[in-house]
């Protein structure tokens, strides 16, 4: 996989500032795939997630004739316990595929519908933690994520009987739409850097606009807990456009490390470079997904 030559040809857009957020809008069309989204086709009944009576992997079915995209981090609410998707995969259509995933409601075992729904995405610590301890382990580190959980509850005084990270979402609703939720990707726009006071949060790049825009939601949300968390603390501080080129000139410069054991259609890889860890999707010679993080 040639990674430079997938985003090379992206075009680094001016800063929008949401708060203590910075986004940094990516223009172009890395991959030309026409693909289902996840939680709108839970919305529409064209897709069903179900329990397999296990925490660690659900049933993904496809009954529709369009090729279906899980992303990384999207949660699934309900059955048993809340869980978190691993990894970005695409299933084709007419088909139903096992998906990995963690729990992130350590304390519920406990429901009579099987059928999950859509939530948001995990904030980006989180998806980092994963990301890493696959890099490092190669799985996901269910005790670790359980940790992360509750440290985001704690830190933004967040009651939870069963420890549900989604409550974090819940519970700070409003103001994460009134600090974060100005801004609505461009027609061009197929990805973001993101900024808080303490640098760089994360870089999510998807296939094309129409793909991109239908994530933007549940990304944006995962996004401002963690800049409303720097909020809470008081962390102050900016970045400057060289901060910026110097970041991209790092993801850029990112190499395969290792093929992941992917599902579905298309290839995983972990993606590393000095300064950045992060893992993309493809299929072919385009790219569906990438999520890079700081190393």
């Amino acid at each position: 996989m040639k990674w430079r030559d997938l985003i090379e040809n992206l075009d680094l857009k001016d800063p929008v500032l949401l708060g203590n957020l910075m986004i940094v809008p990516l223009e172009g069309s890395p991959g030309d795939d026409n693909l289902e989204l996840l939680h709108l086709a839970l919305e529409e009944d064209k897709a069903y997630v179900k329990e397999l009576g296990t925490v660690e992997k659900v049933l993904v079915e496809n009954p529709s004739p369009e090729d279906l995209f899980v992303l990384e981090g999207e949660e699934l609410l309900g059955a048993q316990q809340d869980r978190m998707v691993i990894s970005s995969v695409v299933i084709p259509a007419s088909e139903e595929v096992e998906l990995p995933v963690v729990c992130i409601e350590e304390g519920r075992w406990a429901g009579s519908e099987p059928l999950f729904n859509g939530g948001y995405v995990a904030h980006p610590r989180l998806r980092s933690l994963i990301t890493l301890s696959i890099k490092g382990k190669g799985k996901a580190d269910q005790q670790e994520v359980w940790r992360e959980v509750e440290r985001k509850l704690t830190s933004l005084k967040v009651p939870s009987v069963t420890g549900s990270l989604h409550h974090s979402f819940v519970y700070q609703e409003g103001i994460l739409e009134d600090l974060y939720g100005g801004w609505t990707p461009g027609e061009n726009v197929t990805g973001v850097m993101a900024f808080t006071p303490r640098g760089f949060l994360c870089c999510d790049i998807l296939a094309n606009p129409s793909l991109f825009a239908g994530e933007w939601p549940g990304l944006s949300k995962g996004y401002a807990l963690d800049a409303l968390e720097e909020r809470i603390r008081g962390r102050k501080g900016s970045t400057t456009w060289e901060r910026i080129e110097e970041m991209w000139k790092e993801i850029l410069q990112a190499t395969p490390a290792r093929r992941l054991a992917s599902r579905g259609r298309g290839e995983e890889w972990l993606l590393e470079s000095t300064r950045v860890v992060g893992r993309t999707l493809t299929t072919g010679d385009c790219l569906i997904h990438a999520s890079i993080h700081p190393a």
